[in-house]
């Protein structure tokens, strides 16, 4: 008997509480990755007889239901349902509720959600026919024929080809998506073979945690997950063309098409060559749209073959010959796919006047704010934001069941980009509002609300913590922490977590209220609560263990108990150079946080010698992740070198500070030209601090001045933002002791940049 698919509505349901992260509490492992689906829809018990954990007193509706699916990347798929016991029913269970209860609501769109559906049916071969019998075809593929139509077959699986020859024949030809792949990743299948023998060689003989077995077993998953992608480019391809009359292509669509799907992509792009197709252009002026479908077809086939560069210039060229909806949504997801946020913003403002829907465009209006929040567009995020939740509160109107939860989950969203603008009542409002429709929901269905009430509480939390309204806060984060101590009660090894990160955002709010003594107790209860789940899980809960450690080690340092402070500070480093000896992507960035930890620390009781030592060794391991990431890491290459520098001022080694200024200064102006939204402000501070350098350390007044009236020009632009009044003041503080007139000198600096 076949087993049952989940329905779109419990896919779309596990993605958007995911996180967009494996379930497996020690993974950072993402689950989608820059638009293509890594993750897979794992069984907690499994659907078929034979399978791991297999409950016989279930049924099948239960075994697809969301209760019984979980999220996991796939080299954590594999390993528990390998080591069936080390991953019983239970610790499953409880990873599935800790991820779903901090979620960040992803959204996922109607084309995302079709791709991960395929997915899951490619990965659990749903494909089948009548009684259970897989179709699987393999004709050959004719070049000489003219291909006219792609269609679906009797699953998502399987793929009609339908082909005219010269005597107007039709014919056609049945093809399973994984013998059309074929072509595509026989090298890399080839690979993995290759390195699955010489796996299975080392595990005979020198066991499952030898170092080579793990570099093996790294790279068969690399290889897996390039094949993956492969996989999802080249299905999302095929599912676009379905139902496309090729016929009314051109013949260098059909041309390269035909060879594509042969796997010649090499030669479907040397049909495709900008020359051919620059004469098609001037040729084919009424058949503009043809044309454009066409450069989204070599934009695709360069996306698969990673060519980023040339399928950038091809989406774009796409867009203006034809800019319908479909093609600038294409070319917006794929601007945002390769951080090119400014192309991906002008994209998704056309995809708005384009939009088929009001609930498309509300989802649409979301993720742009979400987008314009990342590049510091406060004021444009809110207006977006409250467009958005205008169309949702008519929507919840009428449908209140379908598009409550979607309300509250902008409204939370909308909360935190006020809370970003220091609009602090209107944040509060909106987190008010929100918490308002979860507590109702949470009536009817408490065990999906509770923990996301305690979210947005947090959330607020936070905000009152903010505004100095500590009695408040504290009100709330009890509320929080009542919520998750009866959920423990219940369920201890899936809710102790949440009450333990709760006792830590408490204790914030006591060491910032001066409540140091407190602090320090509710540290120790959320320290104790993680040892003990350590023990039984050191796996899931080592991290949380060293963050606490680290947060009670600064806040020891506070309390100038430098030697606690050092004892705690070191452990919460060790722990994490343990975690980064086995998995260094995900750890190497907690290491070198803990050593700035420890720096600070160091320099604060005058061990300058030490401070500058583990300063040193946390920019060396920032400057190597930054080697293989600049984009993710060289902001904190720049951070850690402000650091050492005001370190080397304190030593009056003015020659390196001004060299570590200088060199983050240089770093801070590549991204500013990539990304000038986001980093013109990392950029001012920066000579903001230069400025305050030559006039403290190393005095230089034309350095001075002439770095922090550069400062003052970059931050004009984002004047109205509060954080960026307090840089210009600091700013305006080294422009007086100047002896400069500082309101003379801004009501210039305001004309000069409205002319």
């Amino acid at each position: 008997m076949s087993r049952k698919a989940p329905t779109p509505s419990t896919v779309k349901l596990l993605y958007g509480l995911s996180n967009n992260t494996c379930s497996n509490p020690t993974c950072k492992n993402p689950i989608i990755k820059d638009g293509v689906p890594l993750g897979e829809i794992c069984h907690i018990e499994a659907a078929s007889e034979n399978g791991p954990r297999y409950n016989k007193n279930s049924d099948d509706e239960y075994r697809r239901s969301f209760e019984n699916l979980i999220l996991l990347c796939e080299a954590c798929h594999k390993i528990i349902d390998i080591k069936i016991e080390a991953y019983p029913t239970s610790l499953l269970t409880q990873w599935k509720d800790q991820q779903e209860s901090k979620s960040n609501e992803f959204e996922i769109n109607t084309e995302l959600l079709e791709l991960l559906i395929s997915k899951f049916r490619e990965q659990h071969n749903y494909y089948n026919q009548g009684s259970g019998t897989q179709i699987i075809i393999n004709p050959s593929i004719h070049i000489e024929r003219k291909i006219n139509k792609v269609e679906k077959g009797e699953s998502d699986n399987i793929f009609l080809f339908q082909y005219i020859d010269t005597a107007g024949n039709h014919t056609e030809e049945r093809k399973s998506f994984e013998e059309f792949l074929k072509p595509f990743i026989k090298d890399k299948e080839a690979q993995i073979k290759i390195l699955r023998k010489s796996l299975s060689d080392k595990e005979k003989i020198e066991g499952l945690l030898d170092e080579k077995v793990l570099k093996l077993s790294n790279e068969i998953i690399k290889i897996e997950e390039e094949k993956q992608q492969l996989e999802t480019h080249v299905k999302h391809f095929l599912t676009e063309l379905e139902g496309k009359n090729l016929s009314e292509t051109t013949t260098l669509y059909r041309e390269a098409f035909e060879l594509f799907i042969a796997g010649k992509i090499k030669d479907a792009l040397a049909v495709l060559d900008d020359a051919n197709l620059e004469v098609a252009e001037q040729k084919a002026i009424e058949s503009i749209k043809q044309t454009a479908e066409t450069r989204i077809l070599k934009a695709q086939i360069l996306r698969v073959d990673h060519k980023y560069k040339e399928a950038s210039e091809n989406y774009e060229k796409a867009v203006s010959l034809y800019g319908s909806w479909d093609n600038c949504l294409e070319a917006a997801d794929y601007f945002y796919f390769i951080h090119k946020y400014q192309k991906s913003y002008d994209y998704y403002q056309q995809c708005l006047q384009k939009a088929g829907n009001n609930e498309q465009k509300a989802s649409t209006l979301n993720n742009l704010g979400n987008l314009q929040n990342k590049i510091n567009e406060f004021k444009k995020a809110e207006e977006v934001y409250t467009a958005a939740l205008n169309i949702y509160r008519k929507l919840a109107t009428n449908n209140p069941k379908k598009y409550l939860t979607d309300l509250a989950m902008v409204l939370n969203n909308f909360g935190t980009l006020l809370h970003n603008m220091n609009e602090f009542e209107k944040a509060e409002k909106a987190y008010v509002e929100g918490l308002k429709i979860r507590r109702e929901l949470a009536k009817s269905d408490p065990q999906t609300f509770l923990p996301k009430i305690a979210i947005i509480l947090n959330n607020l939390g936070v905000l009152q913590k903010d505004t100095n309204e500590f009695e408040k806060a504290k009100k709330v984060y009890a509320e929080a922490l009542e919520i998750r101590r009866k959920l423990a009660k219940k369920k201890p090894q899936v809710y102790l977590p949440d009450v333990a990160m709760t006792l830590n955002n408490l204790a914030i709010l006591q060491k910032e209220s001066n409540e140091f003594e407190n602090a320090e107790k509710v540290y120790l209860e959320a320290l104790e609560i993680r040892r003990e789940l350590a023990k039984k899980n050191p796996q899931t809960y080592l991290p949380d263990v060293a963050d606490t450690l680290n947060n009670l080690g600064n806040l020891q340092r506070i309390q100038s108990k430098f030697k606690n402070a050092e004892i705690v500070l070191n452990e919460a480093l060790d722990i994490y150079k343990e975690l980064a000896e086995y998995n260094p992507q995900a750890y190497l960035p907690n290491v070198a946080m803990a050593l700035n930890n420890l720096g600070i620390l160091q320099r604060v009781i005058n061990e300058f010698k030490k401070s500058e030592k583990v300063y040193e060794e946390a920019l060396h391991i920032r400057k190597e992740l930054a080697n293989h990431n600049p984009q993710i890491y060289l902001p904190d290459v720049a951070g850690t070198l402000n650091g050492l520098a005001i370190l080397q001022e304190v030593k009056n080694e003015f020659d390196k500070a001004e060299n570590a200024h200088l060199e983050a200064l240089s770093i801070r102006k590549e991204l500013a030209k990539d990304n000038p939204q986001t980093y013109i402000p990392d950029l001012a501070i920066t000579k903001i601090n230069l400025g305050i350098f030559y006039q403290d350390s190393k005095i230089n007044k034309e350095k001075s001045i002439q770095f922090t009236d550069e400062a003052v020009s970059h931050l004009l632009p984002f004047k109205e933002i509060p954080y960026i009044q307090n840089y210009l003041e600091a700013a305006f503080t080294t422009l007086r002791k100047w002896d400069i007139n500082v309101e003379e000198y801004w009501q210039n600096k305001l004309k000069e940049a409205e002319e």
